[in-house]
């Protein structure tokens, strides 16, 4: 008799045209020392061979593999979050890196602490060539956090593990946001419960040139200004 096993922990990825890192980024989720987990990799329309090494590297019984037309950041997250059967939902970006103990961390800390919808981690900034730029050295409270929020981004997105159902309660990722769509998340989740980050680097966010966040930079402010006028707005009224 075959068992349908439910996983606690879901990763979920959207790649678009990231040969150059997504196998690395991929191994990481593999290696970690929590392993009772599903990975749902949402190839959002890549033109430059990510389709073909997913197909090569993704073996792992535990790792699902969809493709779709290029829709963008949001709306590929959205899809992969229909798709999970895990409590918790834990995002991996396809050009980073997970320390081996990050997720196994992360759920210890959401099993203790049932208040809190979400973690991240502190997190090293690298360049493409994973030289060092910086320490992401977030606040790790959550009265902290709750009011640096409003001001800056206080988690780096693919470190984030969240409640499934704190997830679901805020709507998931705004697809109006081109960008900026994990901040506007960030403070949609912080109006409905506590968030913290784990005070230990356990991810690695590279910094890659031809990245969107580095492309768009300038429009990705629009977007965190929108972000935190709306995030006003609800609290306001």
């Amino acid at each position: 008799m075959i068992f349908d096993h439910t996983p606690s922990v879901s990763v979920i990825m959207s790649v678009y045209n990231c040969v150059r890192y997504v196998q690395e980024s991929i191994e990481s989720i593999i290696g970690q020392t929590f392993t009772d987990w599903e990975f749902i990799i949402m190839d959002d329309g890549s033109t430059d061979g990510t389709r073909e090494l997913l197909t090569k590297v993704c073996s792992d019984p535990r790792i699902k593999v969809y493709r779709q037309e290029n829709v963008g950041l949001a709306k590929s997250l959205n899809r992969c979050q229909n798709l999970v059967k895990g409590k918790y939902i834990a995002r991996q970006d396809a050009d980073d890196v997970s320390f081996p103990t990050r997720i196994a961390k992360q759920v210890a800390f959401l099993d203790m602490m049932p208040e809190f919808g979400l973690v991240g981690t502190w997190a090293q900034w690298t360049a493409e060539d994973d030289t060092c730029l910086q320490i992401l050295d977030h606040p790790i409270q959550n009265d902290e956090i709750q009011e640096t929020l409003l001001k800056t981004c206080c988690f780096t997105h693919g470190s984030v593990t969240m409640r499934k159902s704190v997830f679901n309660e805020v709507g998931g990722y705004c697809e109006d946001f081109v960008l900026a769509q994990d901040y506007d998340l960030w403070l949609r989740i912080a109006e409905k419960s506590k968030v913290a980050n784990i005070p230990e680097v356990l991810y690695t966010y590279r910094k890659v040139k031809s990245g969107i966040s580095c492309q768009r930079y300038v429009e990705r402010l629009k977007y965190k200004e929108l972000a935190v006028a709306r995030a006003c707005n609800r609290r306001n009224n």
